[in-house]
């Protein structure tokens, strides 16, 4: 292949893959945003349970405050039954001082009690709450999800295309080139760049005047400096101004 011929076929390959890697950034950054939509509706099911746990703790203390309500309003009926038909002055005495105890525990009680139903009532409903807005939240994450499923799918689609685009391009060149542009191309995006000035345009490095003669002459060389591919572009043809040598010279 002429050497002309593999320059451009190894620029080629620089574009192909140039899309290639567009693409799958493209892809990666899909995916990542997939990963945290998918996170954000794990995190609202868990501030779902949270509430859900946070009012089923405040059910269970006002039944718990409730029960003991219960069993203390009993004490203290049994104690005045007692102290109704008790006739020594020492149980008369006793069993008001139980009462007193009891009657001060009840009002503890009546209050925590109050409070735990406060509490109840605001559990309900921050729950209510976070459902409901869970609920929207959730649907536009699934469809969002769907969504980036959807374009990751053609995504992945099109870099199959751009694949089966660098095989044909890499099928165009012959083993060494294509080992040497593999090799380079691991390291850089631009492996294979034109000379400018007699300097390399990516590093700048100046060509020998023995390279910039091989490169006036067609070849690929590999810079000294970065070890980048380069090459001389062919001048534009060169067009005659109309009016001299150029111009139309047919008679009317």
């Amino acid at each position: 292949m002429a050497t002309n011929m593999i320059a451009e076929e190894l620029r080629a390959l620089v574009e192909v893959d140039t899309k290639k890697r567009a693409q799958e950034s493209a892809i990666a950054s899909a995916r990542l945003r997939l990963k945290e939509k998918k996170d954000s509706l794990a995190t609202i099911a868990d501030k779902i349970s949270d509430s859900k746990d946070a009012f089923t703790d405040a059910r269970k203390t006002v039944d718990r405050l409730e029960l003991d309500a219960k069993s203390m309003r009993e004490e203290e009926k049994d104690r005045r039954g007692k102290l109704k038909v008790a006739t020594k002055g020492s149980v008369c005495n006793h069993l008001q001082h139980e009462l007193q105890e009891i009657e001060s525990k009840e009002l503890e009680l009546e209050n925590n009690l109050i409070q735990a139903w406060q509490t109840l009532e605001e559990m309900e409903k921050a729950s209510n709450q976070t459902q409901n807005e869970a609920t929207e939240q959730t649907t536009t994450g699934h469809n969002t999800i769907k969504k980036l499923e959807e374009n990751i799918e053609k995504l992945d689609q099109e870099l199959k295309t751009i694949m089966v685009e660098r095989n044909e391009k890499i099928n165009n060149l012959n083993e060494d080139w294509h080992k040497r542009y593999e090799s380079m191309a691991a390291t850089v995006s631009d492996p294979i760049v034109p000379i400018v000035n007699e300097m390399c345009s990516s590093c700048y490095y100046h060509a020998t005047a023995q390279d910039a003669a091989q490169l006036r002459k067609g070849k690929i060389l590999a810079c000294k400096s970065c070890y980048r591919l380069l090459y001389l572009e062919a001048p534009p043809e060169e067009t005659l101004p109309v009016g001299k040598e150029g111009k139309d010279t047919k008679k009317d």
